[in-house]
């Protein structure tokens, strides 16, 4: 399959490549970054990944004016498509279906750096991933010449669950066939929890004034954007233009949570990340989550997952010191080999 991507407006070419060849090898792991900057219309930057079966493509867009970008595909795929960073609707998603030939999206100027996930799989792929499923799922049908920032129309807000895997693989540092296993496998996982969440939302009959469900989206934003200083409910309430009754009733009838054990989800996700990535000791992780001491931390933290924050901790330097091992045992071995050369060298001399 090919996928071409042009900005129609200065005739550039991002992205021109061929994947999901009969010949392509399950082990590939391609990548490259394309960068387009202009001092009149701004800057695109385009990360591509062809991590198997699948192409990843991470969009960051900072615009000084508006652009055409044309997409080309010659045959149909299947988009998963993630609302990141800068975002009107930050942090919602939608699946579609593209036919192939040519689709156009007007990008706007923007004040902020606006970041979009992009993952496409071919459909021969995706009907054996989810085959098994037995799904009625209806695609997405989305406009073309349309804002993507503009579709929420189309979207839902990521679950926990999604949010905390498009983080895992945004932010993924391993390389070679480590990190093409670990994004095959997230991707998967990403597919599924997508899939599952707009099925839920489909067969899901819910009576609630379109109006309030619009307030309930913007107050789940907001206590997204605000985890470490949340406001209280009646504060939420104004926000969104509701009142504290209804927000708490709406609120746990459409998300299947309260707003408080969101936040706690939200809280605890990001926890474990920081944790995972080793950077922050737990003080410093609770002190940026704002818990007062790292007790509350390691309580609530306990309470969650069902171990406290230090085993992961532990398991983290456990995995660093057996890295360190290997290398020294490896050096260790090679050392005699060195030493060797080093004196036929002298020899020579």
């Amino acid at each position: 399959m090919q996928l071409k991507t042009t900005i129609k407006d200065i005739d550039y070419t991002l992205c021109d490549k061929v994947f999901f060849g009969e010949d392509a090898q399950s082990y590939e792991l391609i990548e490259e970054i394309n960068t387009y900057s202009d001092l009149e219309y701004g800057t695109i930057k385009d990360s591509h990944t062809l991590a198997g079966s699948f192409f990843i493509n991470c969009i960051e867009v900072d615009l000084l004016k508006p652009i055409k970008v044309e997409y080309y595909t010659d045959e149909p795929v299947i988009q998963m498509f993630f609302f990141m960073k800068g975002c009107s609707n930050l942090m919602h998603h939608q699946i579609h279906y593209l036919p192939a030939g040519i689709k156009l999206a007007k990008l706007p100027a923007t004040s902020t750096v606006l970041q979009y996930l992009s993952i496409l799989i071919s459909q021969d792929n995706y009907t054996k991933l989810v085959d098994s499923l037995d799904l009625n799922f209806e695609f997405i049908s989305t406009c073309s010449n349309e804002n993507p920032a503009k579709q929420i129309k189309h979207t839902e807000i990521m679950s926990t669950e999604i949010l905390a895997t498009v983080r895992d693989i945004v932010s993924c540092e391993r390389t070679g066939h480590f990190r093409r296993i670990y994004m095959e496998t997230k991707v998967t996982e990403l597919l599924l929890l997508q899939v599952e969440q707009l099925i839920q939302t489909q067969n899901t009959s819910i009576n609630i004034p379109k109006i309030d469900i619009e307030r309930m989206y913007h107050a789940r934003e907001l206590v997204m954007q605000n985890i470490i200083t949340p406001c209280s409910l009646i504060d939420l309430a104004r926000k969104v233009g509701t009142n504290e009754f209804k927000l708490k009733k709406h609120f746990k009838e459409l998300f299947g949570t309260t707003v408080f054990g969101y936040l706690n989800e939200l809280k605890m996700n990001e926890a474990k990340q920081k944790l995972l990535k080793d950077e922050l000791n737990i003080y410093q992780i609770a002190e940026s989550l704002g818990y007062k001491t790292p007790n509350h931390f390691s309580t609530a933290f306990r309470k969650y997952f069902g171990y406290p924050p230090s085993q992961i901790k532990n398991h983290v330097n456990q995995l660093a010191s057996g890295l360190t091992k290997a290398k020294e045992i490896g050096i260790s071995l090679l050392c005699p080999f060195i030493t060797e050369i080093s004196v036929l060298d002298l020899l020579l001399i």
